[in-house]
């Protein structure tokens, strides 16, 4: 189940996941979700970043199966850097942005109300 306690926190409370065609459709794509569903209730998805005052979020990384070797020596889940190496895909309980990623500016407000409440790095 994905809403059950124990749950993987990779997908646990997440109703639907959107893939935008293109980054350049990324900020209409999650305007037009924001406007849809202002002040409905959901869960708080700590690995992602909430967009607006409803339960819309967003994160960076991998939608394919592609895998590297993780520190340990077992596969993970990898996302390409601009070089187009595989590097891990950071999974883990708290937001995160690959540092070579700037966040398209109609991100901040959202970035900032993270940060306001004690949520940014």
């Amino acid at each position: 189940l994905r809403n059950a306690k124990y749950a993987d926190r990779a997908g646990s409370g997440k109703f639907i996941t959107v893939y935008p065609h293109s980054e350049d459709t990324f900020p209409e794509v999650c305007t037009a979700l924001m406007k849809l569903l202002e002040g409905e209730h959901g869960p708080y998805i700590l690995s992602d970043l909430r967009c607006g005052n409803g339960p819309v979020h967003t994160r960076y990384g991998a939608f394919a199966a592609r895998f590297c070797t993780g520190p340990d020596g077992r596969p993970v889940p990898a996302v390409a850097d601009p070089q187009g190496r595989l590097v891990p895909d950071d999974r883990g309980p708290a937001f995160r942005i690959p540092a070579w990623v700037t966040p398209p500016d109609f991100l901040r407000p959202h970035l900032e109300a993270r940060a306001a409440v004690g949520l940014g790095d």
